[in-house]
C-alpha cells in the first residue's frame, strides 16, 4: 500500500513540474512555435524541430504518468480482496517516536463494549482509547489516522475468536500470580501513603544559601558534577561551592589545575559576559571564519547560555588586562559539553570541505571546485538533518540552524557554472567535440539545480542564461547528427523541467581528492579558510571584469 501511495505521489509531483507552476510549459512551447511559424524563416527549422520534440515529449510523459496513477489506484482498490475471506478487525495500533535510548511508546487499543467490567476506569460504552504511560484517554479512529507518528505495528483480531467475561479471564490467572499482584498493590499503597504523609523529622531539609541568580545554575551543576566530587570533600570558608566542584572535576579529568577567575565569582558579571558574547556572535555572517576559529564562539552561536556559562565557570581564566582565556582542549571531556563538541567537530569537517573547494577555485580548476562545493552542500544538509532528528540537540542549541556555508557555495558555485557552461558550449561548436560539450552541459545543468536550489531556479537569472545559451546552438551548428540532436533535446528538457527527473550530480567518488601542499598541515583550517575567501574574492572580481 505504501509503495503504491509513494508511486502515485511521485507521479503527481512530476506532473506538476512538467506542467509548470504558473504557466503551462506546453503552452509556452506552442506559442514559441507559432511565433516562428509566423516568421516563415527556414533558418529556424532546426530550432522549431527541437521545441516541437520537447513539447511532444512532455505530452507523452504526462499521458504515461496519468496512466500510471490510474493503474496504481486500481491495484490499491483490489489489494486486500484475498484477505476479506476471513473476518478480522483492527484492535490495536502501536506507536514509537523512533528515538534511540530515550524512545517513547504509546498505543491505541479498542475496548469491546461487552467488557465494561473488565477495566473499571474505562467507560462502559467501550471504543478506542489511547494508552500513554499512566494516562488513558478516549480516542477516535480519526485520532489514530491523524497521529503525526505512523504506527510500527497493528494488531488484528479474528471475528471467530470467542469472547470472555472478566470472571472467566480471572479464573485463568494462576494463584501465585494473584498473590504477587495483591502484595505489590499493598506495597504501592504504602508508598503513596508515605508520600502524602511525610515524617516530621524529614520534613525540613537543610539547604545552602544561594543567590537568586545562581539557583538555576547551582542545581544543574550539583546534579551533573556530583559524581566528580568525593562525599568527603570539604569546602574552605573562603571559596565557593562552584570552585570546589571545579577543582574536583579537573582532578578527575587530567590532574591539571584550573583557575577560576575572580571575575566569575560574581554570577551577575558572568551572566552579563555570556549575554554580550551571544549577542556579539549572533551578528556574525553564517559563514564567518570566526565560527571555525573557536569552540567558544561556536557555542555562543548555538545559543545555549547555560552551557556557555558552564564553559566560562570551569574552563576559563582572566588575564591581567581583563581578557578571558578559555581552555577549550580541557572542555572536550566535559559530560555537559560533549554533545555540542560533537557538532563542532562535524562543523569543522564541513569547513575543511569548503576550504578545499575554494583552493580549487583559486587555482581556476573549476570542475573540481564545483564538485567540492556540491559535496559541501550535501554534507551540510546531512548534518542539519541529523540535528533536526536529534530533538535533544535541536532544542538545546537552536542557533545551529543559522550556520551555513551556502552563501559561499552559491557565490563561487555560480561563477564556476557560468565558466564551465561557456566552455562546454565552445566544445559543442567544434564538430570533433560536440558530443562531449553537450554531455558536459547536461551535467552542469543538474549541478546548477543543486547549487541554486529548486525554490530559486525559476527566478534565478544565471540559471536562465545557462539554458538560453544553448538555444542558439542550432543557429551556429546546422549539421547536428541525430544523436547530437537527442542530447540537445535532453539538455533543453533538463532546463525546462528543473528537478522533475531528480538531480544527478555524480557520486561521491567523483569528488576531488585533496592534495596537500608543503607546510599545509601547519595551517589551521580557519586561517586557510579566511585567506582563501580573500583570494577567491580577488579572482571573482578579476573574472567579472573580463
Amino acid at each position: 500500500m505504501n509503495i503504491y501511495q509513494k508511486q502515485i505521489l511521485q507521479a503527481q509531483q512530476e506532473i506538476t513540474k512538467l506542467k509548470g507552476n504558473q504557466f503551462d510549459k506546453r503552452d509556452i512551447l506552442s506559442q514559441t512555435l507559432q511565433y516562428f511559424d509566423q516568421q516563415q524563416d527556414n533558418s529556424s527549422d532546426d530550432l522549431r524541430y527541437v521545441l516541437s520534440s520537447v513539447r511532444d515529449s512532455i505530452d507523452n510523459r504526462l499521458i504515461e504518468l496519468q496512466s500510471l496513477i490510474e493503474e496504481k489506484r486500481a491495484q490499491m482498490s483490489t489489494l486486500f480482496d484475498d484477505m476479506k475471506e476471513v473476518g478480522y478487525r483492527l484492535r490495536a495500533s502501536f506507536h514509537h517516536d523512533g528515538k534511540s535510548g530515550t524512545g517513547h511508546y504509546w498505543a491505541y487499543i479498542w475496548v469491546e463494549p461487552s467488557e465494561e467490567s473488565l477495566l473499571e476506569d474505562i467507560p462502559s460504552e467501550g471504543g478506542w482509547f489511547k494508552f500513554c504511560d499512566a494516562s488513558v484517554t478516549a480516542a477516535t479512529a480519526e485520532d489514530i489516522l491523524n497521529d503525526p507518528v505512523p504506527p510500527f505495528s497493528f494488531m488484528y483480531v479474528s471475528d471467530a475468536l470467542p469472547k470472555f467475561s472478566k470472571e472467566q479471564l480471572f479464573d485463568c490467572i494462576p494463584d501465585t500470580l494473584k498473590e504477587f499482584i495483591n502484595s505489590d498493590n499493598e506495597l504501592f499503597a504504602k508508598e503513596i501513603h508515605a508520600r502524602d504523609h511525610p515524617m516530621e523529622d524529614t520534613a525540613l531539609i537543610s539547604t545552602a544559601t544561594t543567590s537568586d541568580d545562581d539557583i538555576g545554575f547551582t542545581e544543574k551543576m550539583s546534579t551533573d558534577s556530583a559524581h566528580l566530587v568525593d562525599s568527603s570533600t570539604t569546602f574552605p570558608d573562603d571559596s565557593s561551592a562552584g570552585t570546589a566542584v571545579n577543582q574536583g572535576q579537573t582532578e578527575e579529568m587530567d590532574g591539571s589545575e584550573m583557575h577560576v577567575s575572580s571575575f566569575y565569582d560574581s554570577s551577575a558579571r558572568r551572566k552579563e559576559h555570556v549575554n554580550s558574547k551571544i549577542i556579539e556572535v549572533s551578528n556574525y555572517p553564517s559563514d564567518d571564519y570566526r565560527l571555525l576559529k573557536s569552540f567558544e564562539t561556536f557555542l555562543a552561536r548555538a545559543q545555549n547560555p547555560l552551557n556557555l556559562e558552564h564553559l566560562y565557570l570551569f574552563y576559563s581564566s582572566e588575564n591581567e588586562d581583563g581578557s578571558i582565556v578559555v581552555d577549550e582542549e580541557a572542555s572536550k571531556q566535559d559530560v555537559e559539553l560533549k554533545p555540542i563538541w560533537k557538532e563542532y567537530i562535524a562543523y569543522l569537517k564541513i569547513g575543511e570541505m569548503v576550504t578545499e573547494a575554494l583552493s580549487y577555485f583559486v587555482k581556476q580548476e573549476f570542475s573540481r571546485a564545483i564538485q567540492g562545493l556540491l559535496d559541501t552542500k550535501r554534507s551540510e544538509a546531512t548534518w542539519k538533518t541529523q540535528i533536526m532528528l536529534d530533538t535533544d540537540v535541536s532544542i538545546a542549541y537552536t542557533g545551529l540552524e543559522t550556520l551555513s556555508f551556502y552563501p559561499i557555495i552559491l557565490k563561487y558555485g555560480k561563477k564556476c557554472l557560468q565558466i564551465l557552461n561557456e566552455n562546454a558550449f565552445k566544445k559543442a561548436l567544434n564538430a570533433a567535440y560536440t558530443n562531449r560539450g553537450l554531455e558536459e552541459a547536461i551535467r552542469i545543468a543538474y549541478q546548477a539545480q543543486t547549487i541554486i536550489g529548486p525554490d530559486n531556479i525559476s527566478e534565478d537569472s544565471l540559471y536562465q542564461s545557462l539554458g538560453q545559451l544553448w538555444f542558439s546552438l542550432t543557429e551556429k551548428r546546422t549539421d547536428l547528427t541525430e544523436s547530437q540532436g537527442d542530447l540537445l533535446n535532453t539538455l533543453i528538457m533538463v532546463h525546462l523541467e528543473g528537478q522533475s527527473n531528480g538531480i544527478h550530480t555524480g557520486s561521491r567518488s567523483d569528488s576531488p581528492t585533496p592534495e596537500q601542499e608543503e607546510d599545509e598541515d601547519d595551517i589551521i583550517v580557519w586561517q586557510k579558510y579566511r585567506q582563501l575567501c580573500i583570494e577567491s574574492d580577488m579572482l571573482l572580481d578579476s573574472l567579472s571584469s573580463e
